[in-house]
């Protein structure tokens, strides 16, 4: 008999980006244990050094539309309704550049979110002078930037007295503060209302100049890579990925690599983070559901090279009519880390699929990696009315081979895998987010048939039959796990 676990509201992935377990979060039940291996251009050309810059008074700062207002790939759902921010905050009317530096003692230290509610959420160096930092705060109430400062590594040097910007205002709940290069003009969002427009020789940063945000001498934040004078971060936008927290040390990991662009600037959505096709959206909330879910994972299948895939099983007497509302998603981990890697990371709408959007009951859906081997999963391919190319039906199964070169079914042993509903929640998980291998040469498969269940983001074991997969000296599977893919009961 399965075991389900109600859940309504919780965050699918909180810590994932800082190297913890997501879904250790959601859970204190043995299930969330770890699994085991077994079972330049020159600086300076745009601007003077010290030039102080002028910001309307009384001016507010940070004005921030809804969250989640992106381009997407799929049916994307905004997140929270448009944040009001306060439009009484003053920005004083000018910076002060270099005033409190020369001979100080500078120290480089990690501290929580709670003590330096601020990040680095964005950094543009487009063409020219278009050139902008964005500064987030988190925190459920608002922080003032009064001893804050930015400061330029030149050429990857540490900052002297003339590359610091002070910074000033005081920025609302959930606000961005954005700092632009005065001549830049490639964001046409930017007022005085969001932050300061200034000459000062920070922001004449090109790409080997780190930029690192500090509260008093301390560095909180990092963007960029002091001590390192290659043009690594040189006509690019680097956006902050979803619940980063700030820290002195840059981690590429940490941050969206886009090619120039202004389009993110003046907000921050730190619950999921941007949707493209090169970072689709693979964060989701977990939230109640008035339907019961009877679509489910059945068969995660991991084995030699490329033969991998999932099997997804209607396990409800009726059809489902409408599969365009699901997606699989891969979170990829990072091996070294344990973070995701947003990079790697992968979303199959299944609008996308090229045939009926309709599973029967007891019926399954296999998503295949494109480069498996028929002979040895040869369950696929025995069967003459099974079209080679996408589609087709065999037995109780819908296959859709990934042609793509950005797969879901190229999974590592240690990328969980999610079925997600309505962009909105997560439906089922197989595995976890951890270093160690937990489904590296293995298939796992669901015991006994899966009843409707609400909504579960959690892997539970007891749930699950592992076959580890191992070769003959024909070169085929020794597993009958093997055989199942297409069929489940």
């Amino acid at each position: 008999m399965m075991k389900y676990i109600p859940i309504v509201l919780l965050l699918f992935v909180v810590c994932a980006c800082n190297g913890d377990d997501p879904l250790d979060v959601l859970s204190s039940s043995p299930a969330s244990s770890d699994i085991s291996e077994s079972a330049d251009s020159s600086d300076g050309a745009d601007s003077s050094d010290g030039a102080e810059s002028s910001v309307g008074a009384g001016s507010s700062v940070g004005a921030v539309s809804s969250v989640g207002a992106v381009s997407s790939v799929g049916a994307v759902s905004s997140v929270g309704a448009s944040s009001s921010v306060g439009a009484s905050s003053s920005v004083g009317a000018s910076s002060s550049v270099g005033a409190s530096s020369s001979g100080e003692a500078e120290s480089s230290v990690s501290i929580t979110a709670e003590d330096a509610p601020f990040f680095i959420s964005e950094y543009v160096m487009g063409s020219g002078s278009n050139k902008y930092i964005e500064i987030y705060n988190p925190d459920a109430v608002s922080h003032s930037l009064a001893g804050w400062s930015l400061r330029q590594y030149n050429d990857g040097n540490a900052p002297g007295s003339g590359y610091i910007l002070n910074l000033s205002g005081t920025v609302a709940p959930g606000a961005v503060y954005v700092v632009k290069n005065s001549a830049a003009s490639g964001w046409t969002g930017w007022t005085e209302d969001v932050g300061m427009s200034t000459g000062n020789i920070v922001m004449t940063f090109n790409g080997n100049d780190a930029i690192g945000l500090y509260k008093g001498s301390t560095l909180v934040d990092i963007v960029g890579q002091p001590g390192n004078g290659a043009m690594i971060l040189e006509n690019v936008t680097l956006v902050r990925c979803p619940v980063a927290a700030p820290s002195p040390t840059y981690d590429t990991l940490d941050w969206y690599r886009l090619s120039s662009t202004y389009t993110y600037l003046g907000t921050h959505n730190a619950e999921w983070g941007i949707d493209t096709p090169e970072y689709p959206r693979v964060i989701y909330a977990v939230r109640g559901w008035e339907d019961m879910e009877v679509l489910l994972i059945s068969e995660y299948f991991c084995g030699v090279g490329n033969d991998k895939y999932i099997e997804i099983y209607n396990c409800d007497d009726n059809s489902i009519d409408d599969l365009a509302q699901y997606s699989l998603v891969k979170v990829a981990i990072d091996n070294a880390s344990g973070k995701i890697n947003f990079a790697e990371s992968r979303r199959l709408d299944f609008s996308t699929l090229p045939s009926s959007q309709t599973l029967w009951g007891h019926h399954v859906l296999v998503i295949v990696n494109s480069g498996y081997v028929a002979d040895r999963l040869f369950t696929y391919m025995d069967d003459d009315d099974l079209p080679v190319d996408n589609g087709g039906v065999y037995g109780h199964s819908r296959m859709y081979i990934e042609t793509s070169d950005r797969k879901v079914c190229d999974f590592d042993g240690n990328d969980p895998i999610y079925l997600v509903r309505s962009q909105h929640h997560v439906v089922d998980v197989v595995g976890k987010a951890q270093i160690s291998k937990w489904g590296e040469n293995v298939a796992w498969i669901r015991e006994d048939e899966p009843k409707a269940s609400t909504p579960a983001a959690e892997w539970d074991l007891d749930e699950w039959m592992p076959d580890d997969l191992e070769l003959d000296t024909n070169g085929q599977y020794k597993n009958e796990a093997a055989w199942w893919g297409g069929w489940h009961w």
